[in-house]
């Protein structure tokens, strides 16, 4: 999202219908001061990168991430030109130590660079050979495959009229594709809007949004093939989407009230079951078993502030605007063992309010 922040409401609990999932934490191995919630506690974060440059580059919008490895990942500036950065996180299980080892612009499939308003990249995956990485631009909108290596795009996949701003579309501009999750098998692709569609609108501040499904078609080629409802919390926005297993997912909820700062709630989620809402004119008139079951993993606001400031107004110092979500493999030693870190990294706008942050949580029952 190419903005500041989006001024919002404080939120509230959200009135879709809750999902039922174990509460609890594999041992008490975790210090009692890291806690954040019954299922989460924070391993640390990291302002490594705020305001830093990289060959020359000011490095700021990061506002997508995907790992690539066991401490590596992928993080995508929505700036221009797009510029994809490959990280190294550190050590899995300690205190995050983000560094750049290598930035690649991302290019048109003739090679030619993006304008300033052609591309907004907001979402990123890793396709499963390594090679390829899945984007979800604002502008256009679009989802696109590029080479990782080159920064080519080498395919581009169909939006539907209606997630389009202009002719038939009832996106809103510069809050239309914002999360993005693959499943394991890499059949399915998920994009989720950021704000409601035209006549969809919202729900006492809950806004009401749909989640595009694709599948993989002959050729690696993805098609949209299903909607699915979901709603927000009062005063937020969805974010980010990551895969948990194919039928289950992590959903990033953010926002900012100015005068109390940001607020940043993880949920557990699933599509499984829920009806396909192509054909709905308006998902006010839907009933609630059509909207994504949540359960809450973490308010991070809930967090520890572990020493963290911030240079505006927050409840809590540790939080700033998340933008980009990851989760990783189970832990096998150290303090944290037999849970999963959740990485998060936060988009700074290019403002001096503002802090690149990257948070390490360990989460549990996933």
């Amino acid at each position: 999202m190419r903005r500041r922040q989006a001024c919002t409401t404080a939120a509230v609990a959200s009135g879709a219908t809750a999902a039922t999932f174990p509460l609890w934490w594999p041992g008490d191995s975790g210090a009692e001061s890291d806690k954040c919630s019954s299922r989460a506690a924070l391993i640390g974060f990291s302002d490594e990168l705020d305001k830093k440059k990289f060959q020359g580059r000011e490095v700021y919008g990061l506002s997508s991430l995907a790992l690539s490895g066991p401490s590596g990942a992928l993080s995508l500036a929505d700036n221009s030109p797009p510029m994809l950065y490959s990280l190294s996180l550190g050590e899995p299980g300690q205190k995050p130590d983000p560094r750049i080892t290598a930035m690649t612009p991302l290019r048109r499939d003739d090679g030619r660079a993006y304008g300033a308003d052609d591309f907004d990249g907001e979402a990123t995956v890793l396709e499963k050979d390594g090679e390829h990485v899945l984007v979800a631009s604002e502008s256009g909108p679009s989802v696109s495959r590029f080479n990782v290596v080159t920064g080519k795009m080498v395919a581009d996949f169909p939006v539907p009229e209606r997630f389009r701003t202009s002719g038939k579309g009832d996106a809103a501009a510069n809050a239309i594709f914002e999360s993005m999750a693959l499943s394991p098998d890499g059949r399915h692709l998920y994009v989720g809007l950021e704000e409601p569609l035209r006549g969809d609108g919202s729900n006492q501040g809950r806004e009401l949004i749909r989640i595009l499904r694709y599948t993989q078609g002959p050729g690696g080629q993805y098609v949209p093939d299903a909607q699915f409802a979901y709603e927000t919390d009062s005063g937020l926005r969805l974010a980010d989407l990551t895969t948990v297993g194919n039928d289950r997912f992590l959903a990033l909820e953010r926002g900012y009230t100015e005068g109390q700062g940001n607020s940043v709630h993880i949920y557990e989620i699933s599509f499984a079951g829920l009806p396909d809402v192509s054909s709905a004119e308006s998902l006010a008139t839907e009933q609630s078993n059509a909207f994504t079951p949540k359960t809450e993993v973490v308010d991070v606001g809930k967090c520890p502030p572990s020493g963290a400031t911030s240079k505006q107004t927050q409840a809590n110092p540790l939080l700033e605007n998340a933008e980009g979500m990851a989760l990783g493999p189970r832990l096998t030693q150290g303090a944290y063992e037999g849970r999963r870190p959740l990485y998060l990294v936060t988009d700074d706008n290019n403002s001096a309010e503002q802090t690149t942050r990257f948070y390490a949580l360990a989460v549990t029952g996933l």
